[in-house]
């Protein structure tokens, strides 16, 4: 989770973010060596992830959890309480390392803009 010094949540990277295509891609765009990128330039924004509350991710089950990020094509999924105040977060890396199984969730495209780094994954998936 990525936190600002008045500890206000503005959203997640994890080790994908940090060594895949991602890294390439966002330097050629912005004509920068990779070294350069910032988190920030890298992480999932807060306004970009999904929430669920927390108490109806307590009673359902792991293969739920599980098909609602691959439906989501999302890695990660807020946890909220009923204010809607951060309580935690769900990540299918967590699910898959804690339950010894490989968990593939495919990016999926919400806008047009985010078709293209999806198509570059892709290949470099399948190369």
């Amino acid at each position: 989770m990525v936190i600002d010094h008045d500890d206000t949540f503005l959203g997640v990277i994890n080790s994908k973010d940090l060594t895949g295509r991602k890294v390439l891609s966002i330097a050629q765009q912005r004509n920068q060596a990779r070294s350069n990128l910032t988190v920030e330039d890298l992480m999932t924004r807060k306004a970009d992830l999904h929430a669920m509350p927390s108490a109806m991710v307590q009673l359902a089950k792991i293969g739920d959890v599980l098909g609602t990020l691959k439906d989501l094509g999302h890695q990660h999924v807020l946890l909220v309480d009923n204010e809607g105040v951060l309580r935690g977060m769900s990540s299918a890396s967590d699910i898959a390392r804690d339950l010894h199984i490989p968990v593939n969730i495919l990016q999926k495209a919400h806008y047009f803009k985010d078709i293209f780094p999806i198509i570059h994954e892709y290949l470099e998936m399948t190369a």
